[in-house]
């Protein structure tokens, strides 16, 4: 169950919309995140820009697992509520 809800987390069962943003305060939080982060890297040097990217490259993929893992554990309640109001 876990390879199924991942393949269909990861659009590899069903095509999903490339982050589609229909929420107007994700899209304002979208627009400050981007525009501070664009005002810290003007402030660092190459080193310190380095870094930041590995740490915004981790915060991200760790972003990305728990809404998987809220997804999988979604859909297995949904599953199990199911089995329950149909059985």
């Amino acid at each position: 169950m876990k390879e199924v809800m991942r393949d269909v987390w990861h659009g590899r069962v069903m095509q999903q919309k490339e982050h589609e943003n229909t929420n107007p305060n994700l899209e304002e939080l979208t627009r400050l995140m981007e525009k501070n982060r664009g005002i810290l890297c003007s402030l660092m040097n190459e080193q310190e820009k380095e870094r930041f990217e590995k740490y915004t490259d981790c915060v991200e993929e760790y972003i990305s697992l728990i809404a998987e893992k809220a997804f999988r554990e979604g859909a297995g309640f949904a599953a199990r509520f199911l089995v329950e109001a149909l059985g």
